[in-house]
């Protein structure tokens, strides 16, 4: 029988989440252990190093307006951060077949068509403000919005198929699944605590042109490597069973490794909870929430170049590809802070995930 290691708390999961809450327990002399069932720590975050490049970041990677206490958390740690310098070049708008180059105004002249798009971002914007930061589910709409899809409500608001389209990619890419699949209530609640959807400047292009997020130079897993410097992490360790008693919880993994503490942090991806038993089983309403909601599909792939010939030719490489046919979502520039490395990174969302996902090799 395996011997038994105790601890105070025990978090499953090396990601960003787990190693923060790791990291501020063992601040307060907390006793933590993480276990983590990869060979590495970051989940999400997942920096490599290509021969083509000092490093990339297959993973997350951009930090937005909002990520305040990512900010800092990068701060202090020591973990340099890069903010782009706003963009002087063109953006793209890539349709049926056709780039058009763009800076200050995306490129509609259907004053119906602008009319609209205009339409959707007000509506967006005042319909978000009426939700409950903190209680999404106290507002007066709160249950008729949870019972609607996005697709239903954009189908209800926006007058053009054009505008049906834009408002689904920014949707499309910011929750990495189709408009039919999420409720409007989380999209509007998701809108409030934000602010923004992903790429919207993209479309909204304000004065300044801030296209990108922030990176972390040497890659977001960075992070996550420097926080486990200092926490007990024990890798290649999945957990298999969570048992709960009176006056504490032990948590034993594959390896047959058994750990006792007065407490347990699950910090892994709702669909990873299945894969683990908990004694006693999850209240019925967390275990049915686990099950319906899945993860966002999504995949990057990112190209190298000699040079960066799209700024040669008056392009800042960022490109909003519009279209029923079209795999691809966005296309940003990927390339070093230094200008070392020129790159193009392509984001594929939800159905195009799959679509791209039954091509070969030589297809894709």
């Amino acid at each position: 029988m395996s011997s038994v290691t105790k601890t105070d708390v025990v978090i499953v999961g090396a990601g960003l989440t787990g190693l923060t809450a790791a990291k501020t327990l063992a601040e307060n002399n907390v006793n933590v252990i993480v276990l983590e069932a990869k060979d590495r720590v970051g989940g999400r975050l997942y920096t490599v190093k290509p021969s083509s490049s000092p490093y990339a970041d297959l993973g997350g990677q951009y930090l937005g307006p909002f990520d305040n206490h990512t900010m800092e958390l990068c701060k202090k740690l020591g973990v340099e951060i890069y903010t782009p310098p706003p963009v002087t070049k063109h953006l793209a708008l890539y349709t049926k077949g056709s780039t058009t180059p763009y800076k200050h105004n995306f490129p509609i002249w259907n004053p119906i068509i602008k009319m609209d798009l205009i339409n959707f971002f007000r509506e967006l914007k005042l319909s978000s403000s009426r939700v409950s930061a903190n209680a999404p589910w106290d507002t007066s709409e709160s249950e008729r919005w949870d019972t609607m899809t996005v697709k239903q409500w954009l189908d209800e608001i926006c007058w053009t198929k054009t505008v049906k389209q834009i408002a689904a990619k920014l949707v499309k890419v910011t929750f990495c699944a189709e408009p039919e699949d999420i409720s409007l209530l989380y999209l509007l609640w998701f809108r409030k605590m934000i602010g923004i959807l992903f790429f919207d400047n993209f479309v909204c292009v304000p004065p300044t042109l801030e296209i990108e997020g922030a990176r972390i130079v040497g890659g977001a897993q960075k992070i996550c490597d420097k926080i486990s410097e200092n926490i007990n992490v024990i890798l290649k360790s999945p957990v298999q069973q969570i048992n709960y008693m009176q006056d504490s919880v032990t948590v034993t993994t594959d390896n047959g490794e058994v750990f006792e503490a007065e407490h347990v942090i699950c910090a892994v991806s709702l669909p990873m909870v299945h894969h683990i038993t908990f004694s006693p089983t999850l209240p019925s309403g967390l275990s049915e929430a686990a099950k319906r909601i899945p993860m966002g599909l999504s995949i990057k792939t990112i190209t190298y170049y000699h040079n960066a010939f799209w700024i040669d030719k008056g392009f800042s490489g960022n490109c909003l590809v519009v279209g029923e046919d079209e795999f691809v979502d966005v296309i940003v520039d990927d390339t070093k802070p230094d200008g070392s490395s020129p790159a193009l990174a392509c984001f594929f969302s939800a159905e195009n995930v799959t679509k791209v996902m039954k091509l070969s090799k030589i297809e894709r």
